[in-house]
């Protein structure tokens, strides 16, 4: 890594209060991604500002990253992210109702109440 991006990972480091045993995974795991450095870096701070415990959901990421399953945050240019998300394609229900039946073949409308008692 270069100075400038173990900079990047010190001032999240300190930004969140995270020791220095995940320092050192976050240094080892982002060694390995140079080639997403700033997006991944950048989607991390993101990630970890929304979090009620940054340590504990940062060893996830890493986790997720050491697994070759992290994506950064809000897409961006990630090589894996059109195979994951399937390329911005909507998968949406089309309007289709899944609900159809409940358990014992009932429509889901013999809820409602009205109709006898039980």
């Amino acid at each position: 890594l270069s100075s400038r991006q173990q900079d990047e990972i010190q001032d999240l480091c300190d930004r969140y209060s995270l020791d220095d045993r995940l320092r050192g995974r976050l240094e080892d795991a982002m060694s390995k991604r140079e080639g997403t450095f700033s997006e991944d870096i950048r989607s991390l701070g993101e990630i970890l500002g929304g979090a009620r415990n940054p340590p504990g959901l940062l060893s996830v990421k890493l986790r997720e990253m050491e697994d070759g399953t992290f994506v950064a945050k809000g897409g961006g240019k990630g090589k894996d992210r059109d195979r994951d998300f399937g390329g911005g394609r909507d998968f949406g229900g089309g309007g289709r109702d899944f609900g159809g039946k409940g358990k014992g073949g009932r429509d889901f409308g013999d809820f409602g109440g009205g109709g006898g008692g039980g």
